[in-house]
């Protein structure tokens, strides 16, 4: 402890020593310039007799001192300086020496620009919706399975025969509904939801479509990045909205299956769980990369706002 308490000690008194050391080389340019100030702008101060010589300046100097200062004390070396600065061979050497002393040099080091280009940034943020695709293709294919069990009947002979002559005359299917009970994930509250199946599964595989397109940067990921970022703030917006409304139902048709498929076939209906629990978290990362952009976005704005510069450079 004793130590320690010397070597801090021995630490702050250098720092003291150097500050003390500025403070004086800070109070003689004070001093100088007061007299460049108050003296040699006095009424009676002769220029025309102080150029011949650095004792002839020094002279004049001290002849007025007492008129501008009273009785403040009069320091000859400080003057010398004074005469030397305007009239010695290396005059220029000297004020350089005199501006460099009073220097306020910045102890904290600058911190670096980053350069970010927000557009660049945003449609990072479009590529996080890629994940979602495979997700949302092995839930396709399990909510298929659940709604046959959920609407199954029978397929005898006649049955088959009239759905494959629908299909050959591009009949579309009688549109199948279930009202299932939908918990907001926000307030709590239950409401009863009107959910029509076909509806439901084309919304399911458009997006599974359309993500996979941006994971791989084909069509759609080019077609969303000629557009304006304000374009791909409200894409991106819209995407995070439907698919929390979309994992709000197929959560509480993963409940609903359970319950009301029949018994004996319950056994056949595909769990949903560990695909949702996947689900959220890619439209919670989804939802990150838009915060840091929208974050990045009003940081510059307020810095703007203020005019402060950020180290943060958009291009």
């Amino acid at each position: 402890m004793f130590n320690d308490s010397m070597e801090k000690c021995s630490k702050s008194l250098k720092t003291i020593q150097k500050n003390l050391s500025m403070l004086a080389v800070f109070q003689r340019e004070n001093y100088k310039g007061a007299i460049r100030r108050e003296v040699m702008n006095h009424p009676d101060f002769k220029r025309e007799n102080i150029y011949s010589s650095i004792e002839n300046e020094v002279a004049e100097i001290k002849r007025v001192f007492p008129k501008a200062f009273g009785k403040k004390p009069f320091y000859t070396d400080l003057v010398n300086e004074i005469a030397n600065e305007d009239q010695a061979a290396d005059k220029e050497t000297l004020r350089e020496k005199v501006l460099a002393s009073l220097e306020i040099k910045d102890s904290k080091p600058k911190a670096p620009v980053r350069t970010i280009n927000s557009k660049d940034l945003l449609m990072n943020t479009v590529v996080t919706l890629g994940p979602i695709s495979p997700i949302l293709a092995q839930m396709y294919v399990k909510l298929e399975e659940n709604f046959d069990l959920l609407f199954y009947v029978k397929k005898t002979f006649f049955r088959k025969l009239a759905a494959a002559l629908k299909k050959a005359l591009n009949i579309p299917e009688k549109e199948r509904i279930c009202t299932i009970p939908v918990t907001d994930q926000k307030t709590g509250n239950k409401s009863m939801q009107k959910i029509k199946v076909n509806e439901l599964m084309d919304e399911v595989d458009n997006k599974k479509r359309i993500y996979a397109g941006i994971a791989v940067k084909g069509p759609e990921y080019e077609k969303i990045a000629s557009a304006s970022e304000s374009a791909i703030v409200n894409f991106i917006n819209k995407q995070i909205t439907e698919n929390q409304t979309l994992f709000t139902n197929i959560n509480a048709l993963d409940d609903y299956f359970t319950a009301n498929v029949e018994i004996l076939l319950r056994p056949k209906v595909k769990g949903l769980k560990i695909d949702l629990s996947s689900y959220r978290n890619a439209i919670i990362n989804v939802n990150k990369k838009r915060g840091e952009y929208v974050s990045l976005r009003e940081e510059s704005e307020q810095m703007r706002k203020l005019g402060i510069s950020s180290n943060v450079k958009q291009i």
